[in-house]
């Protein structure tokens, strides 16, 4: 099994594609034809900035934010100011819904872009569609998003379904045979959990072991008890940030690993290495952005620095995709040539274009279908991307049950 749509002939073109995309921009006036400033173009996103989901939501707010300067420096949208309108739902789908109403039915914005989690998105997905709005996912995955018709649900990377996915191949590559995988109750982590189910028996591993956990459980010694006396030779975790951290730190405790421990979304953030501390070392996930100098994907590398020098902090790929969002509806709005809201939606319906974090295209539900996520590891405290092999950073390291070669073989 190949990873999909990757190798190194794709790789290996991005680079002509990165320069072509790069005199794709242009920069316009921003007054009118008599001198006065023209109206701004108003986008709102309601974000999770506290609550359960903060640490993804703030992050995903500055990469807007770096987004909003950039375009501005250009010229903003066919030559208007950008103006973002960033509001706190306080990781409450109920909120979420009150200020997308404001957003579009008083604000009266052009644009609006989507909440973080899949959950959150499915509640306002509606309120959007029937109003005439699109949106831009770029913080949540549910496959279920992009199997109710909607037509202005447009999904930014990689589905939840599909998490695993590069792991469990890099698993086969590396002789493994058992797996043990469980996850949270949400929308999100339970996608996550049935698609690794479905990719564990597609490429011939044994699933040893399943279990659902309520999403707000932050004990994890009585499950990591159970996969102990199992002893499977993976473990994969489907949930956000705190059930990554609070697991790692169970496994820990317990004096005992799997030879590979999969979590999805924390260890892609900064502060799990801070929090998790030595519990976080060697922990694989799943990555929609990294900053990787063999993928010259235009801006990443210049993306990564900007943050730095503004935010004071290292981004995840949850403020890149983020950014990633805008220079979509960027690109749309210029090919479109109009704001003219059914008109950009078309566009984007049928574009195909690079951003930082690489392939954008979609198919005909609005799920993403061009980018390929990456599977990263915590080692010596950063993130390293260990595969797709043709863009790895480093090899993938085991516990010491399981030494594995350069080749990948034992």
């Amino acid at each position: 099994m190949t990873f999909p749509a990757s190798g190194r002939g794709f790789f290996s073109v991005v680079f002509l594609s990165t320069i072509l995309l790069l005199f794709s921009f242009s920069s316009s006036r921003a007054v009118d034809e008599g001198g006065k400033p023209k109206r701004p173009v108003k986008i709102g996103v309601s974000l999770s900035l506290s609550g359960r989901y903060e640490e993804m939501g703030k992050m995903q707010e500055r990469g807007y934010l770096l987004w909003q300067d950039d375009v501005n420096s250009r010229g903003g949208l066919l030559g208007r100011e950008v103006r973002l309108i960033i509001e706190d739902d306080e990781s409450s789908p109920a909120r979420a819904k009150r200020i997308y109403r404001k957003l579009m039915d008083q604000e009266r914005v052009d644009f609006i872009f989507g909440p973080y989690s899949t959950g959150i998105t499915e509640a306002v997905a509606p309120l959007a569609e029937s109003r005439g709005y699109f949106l831009l996912v770029s913080g949540a995955s549910g496959d279920q998003l992009w199997e109710k018709g909607y037509r202005g649900v447009f999904g930014v990377y990689a589905p939840a379904s599909r998490y695993a996915t590069g792991f469990l191949e890099m698993l086969v590559k590396n002789g493994f045979r058992t797996v043990a995988i469980l996850c949270a109750d949400d929308s999100f982590s339970r996608l996550a959990g049935k698609g690794a189910r479905r990719w564990t028996t597609w490429l011939g591993l044994s699933e040893v072991y399943f279990r659902e956990f309520p999403k707000d459980l932050r004990d994890f010694s009585g499950i990591v008890e159970e996969l102990k006396g199992i002893n499977p030779d993976a473990v994969i975790l489907g949930g956000h940030y705190r059930e990554s951290v609070e697991f790692a730190r169970a496994l820990e405790s317990a004096k005992w690993r799997p030879s590979a421990f999969f979590a999805t979304v924390g260890p892609a953030l900064p502060d799990f290495v801070a929090e998790a501390r030595d519990a976080s070392e060697m922990v694989f996930s799943a990555s929609q952005w990294e900053p990787v100098k063999k993928v010259p994907y235009p801006g990443s590398l210049s993306f990564a620095e900007r943050f730095r020098r503004k935010f004071g902090s290292d981004p995840s790929y949850h403020a890149a995709t983020a950014y990633a969002a805008g220079q979509i509806l960027e690109e749309s709005v210029r090919r479109a040539g109009t704001l003219e809201r059914e008109a950009v939606a078309e566009t984007i319906r049928h574009l195909f274009t690079l951003t930082i974090i690489g392939r954008f295209g979609v198919d005909s539900t609005g799920k993403q279908v061009k980018h390929i996520p990456f599977t990263i590891q915590i080692q010596g405290g950063k993130r390293v991307v260990v595969w797709p092999e043709e863009v790895a950073e480093g090899f993938p390291l085991f516990s010491p049950s399981r030494r594995v070669s350069a080749s990948g073989r034992r």
